[in-house]
């Protein structure tokens, strides 16, 4: 039952907070209130402190690979790491949600694409507001413009057919290999499991490639010529891959982890991190 009371209670208080943002109220009466009960949706949680620095620090250089590898994944896990929602919500995101002045971008978060393909309600079922810089909205309208996205239009898909999160996570895995000067793949052969990825030693740095000329490698996993050997290793998980040259990898997901880390490490209160969340 206290849990319950908890719960309502957070509840009012974001709701409280929304009033303010909206200048509706001047302050909101729940900022006294203490809630004493932790955040129990371990996807609410930040990343362990031992690793949130090796992390934080690798981000720029997983964008800038990401550039190279793929220039389309790099403004969805650009919006993931400055606004911590879920990729449900990010798949479900519309220009009508994106607000930007000269100091913000505000995004009202308020429904999330589901397994089922089709656009319902959030995790929590409450709409919410998240803050980020004013590049991220430039970008997002940016974006929406290239596109011929308007109104309510999505964002990242047509209403049918959504952004790939498969590819998107191959791709955001093939950065964090790419960074450490590898080149992971998965495999043409589909018949056998246990080669289902591969590994191949980058020539040079990512940094140093084209877009093209990463393409032109990775075509046939190595891109190399019919008939030379192709020196690469073999692996049945993403996960073989990353344990065999000591790679600790970050899914997508802790990107929203990340972004909790970042806030508390600013000093933002737990409860009001859970709100943003």
């Amino acid at each position: 039952q206290r849990v319950g009371i908890i719960k309502l209670l957070q509840k009012f208080r974001a709701i409280f907070d929304v009033a303010v943002d909206e200048q509706w109220i001047a302050t909101s009466p729940a900022t006294k209130v203490v809630l004493e009960a932790p955040i129990e949706d371990r996807d609410d949680k930040a990343i362990d402190p031992s690793v949130f620095g090796r992390f934080k620090d690798d981000v720029p250089a997983l964008l800038a690979a990401l550039e190279i590898i793929d220039h389309d994944s790099v403004l969805p896990v650009d919006v993931l790491r400055k606004t911590g929602i879920r990729s449900g919500e990010l798949l479900a995101l519309s220009l009508d949600q994106v607000t930007t002045t000269n100091q913000k971008t505000k995004l009202k978060i308020k429904r999330a694409w589901k397994k089922d393909k089709f656009v319902g309600r959030t995790k929590s079922g409450l709409a919410r507001y998240v803050i980020a810089d004013v590049e991220l909205g430039t970008a997002l309208k940016t974006h929406a413009l290239q596109t011929q996205r308007r109104g309510d239009d999505l964002l990242f898909g047509d209403g049918v057919q959504v952004l790939d999160r498969a590819g998107l996570r191959l791709r955001w895995h093939q950065a964090q290999f790419a960074i450490r000067g590898w080149g992971f793949f998965r495999s043409s052969n589909t018949r056998d499991s246990s080669r289902a990825y591969s590994l191949v030693e980058l020539p040079k740095p990512i940094g140093e490639f084209t877009h093209e000329g990463w393409r032109a490698f990775a075509f046939g996993q190595a891109g190399l010529r019919k008939g030379e050997p192709i020196k690469r290793l073999s692996f049945p998980t993403i996960e073989a891959a990353a344990a065999h040259i000591r790679l600790t990898l970050f899914s997508l997901h802790d990107l929203r982890h990340l972004y909790a880390s970042q806030l508390l490490h600013a000093g933002i209160p737990l409860n009001r991190v859970a709100q943003r969340l």
